[in-house]
């Protein structure tokens, strides 16, 4: 299987993107995938949930742009599920405006090491998202079951359609993941059948209910599966995992 490098944005902060990849990395690995996270969010989040410290003076995601050795960059955190090119807030003041395309075969020399890469996107930055629209196999949306959600999403897929068309007609829009569910709204309710009438069952991955045991683990610096293995947002992620492994 070729590495599947799959980027996930959502255009509107608060979206739960980054505990999505994390705890979808972690449950891919946990079934035996290789899989690499790239944190290229400044905020770090990615990578303060991992167990590093996004204050350390190293080479992280943004010496990515600036010649360094790829493989010297990639770091493993202590429960070992994936492996992350961390980001640090010392050497997150790259620029990609005008340079985005520059760096099309960034991950060309890894590729073979990893089932998955997944990259976390910030939600403001459209000079990362469209390197990263332009590296990547697949797009996935994770998304809040809300009406400006579905705004922000409008957005996305128009820059998703200028890059297929203009840079890598090979990206495909493989998953719309909802998260925060709560099906006992009628609003929540509403925007899933849209969603569905819009996009097809295909799309619409199987969602992420509202779990406080979420915001726990990522407290404590570890995935949902490890710090509460039997919790429904555990379950979650775990049949999420199995879905997309179903779609390779």
């Amino acid at each position: 299987m070729s590495v599947r490098i799959i980027t996930f944005a959502n255009k509107k902060g608060g979206s739960g993107k980054t505990t999505t990849v994390v705890n979808l990395a972690a449950a891919l690995g946990n079934k035996g995938k290789k899989c690499l996270v790239v944190d290229l969010d400044p905020q770090c989040h990615a990578t303060l949930i991992s167990g590093l410290n996004p204050y350390s003076p190293l080479k992280g995601a943004g010496s990515l742009f600036n010649n360094f050795h790829i493989e010297n960059l990639i770091k493993t955190p202590s429960h070992k599920l994936f492996d992350i090119i961390p980001s640090f807030h010392k050497d997150n003041s790259y620029i990609l405006y005008g340079s985005e395309l520059k760096y099309k075969d960034i991950f060309s020399e890894i590729s073979s090491k990893y089932d998955f890469i997944l990259i976390d996107t910030p939600p403001g930055r459209e000079d990362i998202l469209t390197f990263c629209l332009s590296v990547s196999t697949e797009l996935m949306v994770p998304m809040p079951l809300q009406f400006l959600a579905m705004e922000g999403l409008a957005q996305l897929l128009g820059l998703l359609y200028t890059i297929s068309e203009k840079y890598n007609p090979n990206i495909i829009l493989s998953g719309i993941i909802p998260v925060m569910v709560d099906m006992r709204t009628k609003h929540a309710n509403a925007i899933l059948k849209e969603l569905k009438d819009t996009f097809g069952n295909d799309v619409i991955k199987r969602g992420i209910r509202i779990d406080i045991k979420i915001s726990e683990a990522a407290w404590h610096q570890l995935p949902i599966i490890l710090y509460a293995p039997r919790s429904k947002a555990a379950y979650d992620f775990h049949m999420l995992a199995e879905e997309l492994l179903l779609g390779v």
